[in-house]
């Protein structure tokens, strides 16, 4: 019997670490620019994009990473970026900041 839960215990926490690894970005920004796109209201004013700009800076620190990308439930390119974060936008610094987010993720 004590065979068989640790051989689960085994199991679980493999499956745990391996969906983990494949999965990054799932549950959270895993970038600098993913963070961005997770966070910023394109309804919101220029002093709400600084303070999540600050927050992503604090959370990653190296803001031209990408690995990661933005998850599998994330656009493919550039264009659906923009289509699916910029709708809404009121201000310039909120759009330049989802702009240079989606450029950095999908270079063209």
């Amino acid at each position: 019997m004590k065979e068989i839960s640790v051989q689960c215990l085994y199991v679980i926490g493999l499956g745990l670490f391996v969906s983990n690894s494949a999965c990054a970005g799932l549950l959270g920004p895993s970038n600098f620019s993913a963070c961005i796109l997770d966070a910023i209201d394109p309804a919101g004013t220029k002093t709400a994009a600084s303070m999540v700009v600050q927050s992503c800076k604090n959370k990653f620190p190296d803001t031209k990473d990408v690995s990661g990308g933005l998850g599998i439930f994330g656009p493919s390119d550039f264009d659906e970026c923009i289509l699916k974060y910029a709708s809404g936008i009121r201000d310039n610094t909120v759009g330049s900041v989802i702009y240079q987010s989606c450029q950095t993720l999908f270079p063209k």
